[in-house]
Order: C-alpha cells, then structure tokens, then sequence
C-alpha cells in the first residue's frame, strides 16, 4: 500500500503552538541541533513543511534566514572562497521520520520550500556521512564547498552546500 502524503507550508507566525512543539520533537529526536531550538524556529523561521501521512507527521523541514554572524562563521570554517554574504537563506532542520524514510520526502519537502526563491542564493549544511541527505541536496541543485569542519553537536563533521 503507497502512503499519501500531505504538504503544508506555513510562516512560523501561522504555525500553532501544537505545531511548533511536533516540529521541534521531530528535529530534536534526532539529536542534531543544539538546545533552544524552538525559539530560533520561530525567530529565524522563514517557511517551514509540515509533512503528514495519515494522522501522523512523516517529516519537517525549514526555509531559514540565519544571522549574518551564524553565515559568516559557517563559511568561515568550511573554508570556502564563497561569500557568505550572498547567501541569505539557509535550508534545514530536514528531518524525516523512521517509517517514512526512502519514500524522497527530502526531495520533495526541499523542492518546495525552495520554490519561489529561484533567484536568491541558499546554504544548507549536512553531516559528512549522511549520503542521504547529500544526494537529495544534489538532487535540488546544491553542490558543495569548502572542506568538512567539526559539528558543535555531535563527533561528524560537516559539508557545506551552496545553490
């Protein structure tokens, strides 16, 4: 049986508390960001997905406009020769659920996030070792910069992807 899924794109300030609280457990489930995450979802938050299959959510993701002093330190320690001043939207916080993994939710939650924003430039980091998560950044016309650089949360490293 193919699971249907329902997109739903909306600003940080529409989300409901409810949904806010889903898209940090989600996020936080996993162990990649650093703690205080639900304020900068909401202060920072540009566009975020809410992906449901039934009465459960399958995946989230986020459309971010970080702060200049988070872009230029990220560029910064990948070492990269891009300017991190061109790049005012940062794709992130993708996270999809066990049970719905390899069913190209990534894709397609990044594809439209993304849509809309054709003309401006979007970063986005991931592990070294999710081959996953590379490839479906590669898929939306991201292609990687600079070299590996140590995670603040956990022992990987991480890429730096620009598009």
């Amino acid at each position: 049986m193919t699971k249907e899924y329902k997109f739903d794109i909306k600003s940080p300030s529409d989300a409901t508390s409810g949904e806010l609280a889903e898209f940090v457990n989600l996020v936080e489930s996993e162990g990649e960001v650093i703690s205080g995450l639900k304020g900068r979802v909401i202060e920072r938050g540009y566009k975020l997905i809410f992906v449901r299959s039934q009465h459960s959510l399958a995946a989230v993701g986020a459309l971010k406009k970080p702060y200049p002093t988070y872009r230029s330190d990220v560029f910064k320690k990948a070492e990269t020769s891009s300017s991190s001043e061109e790049y005012c939207f940062e794709l992130g916080w993708i996270v999809v659920s066990a049970d719905d993994r390899r069913r190209g939710l990534s894709r397609r939650l990044g594809n439209k996030l993304l849509q809309g924003i054709d003309d401006k430039s979007v970063f986005a980091t991931v592990r070294t070792d999710n081959d996953a998560m590379q490839c479906c950044l590669k898929s939306l016309g991201f292609s990687s910069t600079g070299k590996p650089y140590p995670s603040k949360k956990q022992k990987a490293k991480l890429d730096l992807f620009v598009r």
